[in-house]
């Protein structure tokens, strides 16, 4: 049986029909700077705006190059432009986190859901995971309406759970948790047949 590790590096590039799901590189710390800088962006984030792209350099490679596994960049194929990003936290053997960003620009568009629907399916697919779930600021509306088209469940709210850093200034946010078992998810693969 194929390890976790081995399913993922498996999965270095991922594809939809507009999209391209790839790991990041250096090289993207431009595209990942308009979005990682933007205070509309970032609010809604557990790390603070970034200031330079010198900052944003750092991040990348002090931070998602190291894990590469459960990171990806999202790419429009029609022009090649980074707009996000996707990743699996908490990842065990039967559950893992899925959080994203996406630069403003391309809010409601339907991206975030055609991309997150992809890793869905590596979750339960080939990782064989028993859930997978979310969480978002329950001010970021958006982020909820993301989760529900994903056929996530709200499960639950948590108070003060998670440290906002905004523009220097830390606060608690309320979250919403949503999750999607294995289960619901063939049901749902199933009723789109």
């Amino acid at each position: 049986m194929k390890t976790q590790n081995l399913i993922l590096a498996e999965q270095a590039q991922l594809e939809t029909k507009r999209l391209v799901l790839r790991k990041i590189k250096l090289t993207d710390a431009d595209a990942l700077f308009a979005y990682t800088s933007d205070a509309q962006v970032s609010r809604y984030m557990t790390w603070d705006r970034h200031q330079t792209i010198e900052e944003t350099r750092e991040t990348i490679a002090n931070f998602f190059i190291p894990q590469t596994l459960t990171e990806w960049v999202i790419v429009l194929k029609e022009t090649n432009t980074v707009i996000g990003m996707l990743d699996l936290q908490d990842l065990t053997s039967y559950s893992a986190s899925l959080g994203w960003v996406l630069n403003r620009t391309y809010w409601g568009h339907g991206y975030m859901p055609e991309a997150a629907e992809k890793l869905l399916n590596v979750c339960f697919t080939q990782l064989h995971l028993e859930e997978v779930h979310a969480v978002h600021d329950i001010a970021n509306v958006k982020s909820g309406r993301v989760m529900e088209k994903l056929g996530m469940q709200k499960t639950g709210r948590l108070p003060a759970h998670i440290l906002n850093h905004t523009d220097g200034r830390e606060s608690l946010s309320t979250v919403d948790y949503w999750s999607l078992t294995k289960d619901e998810y063939s049901r749902s693969k199933n009723r789109d047949k």
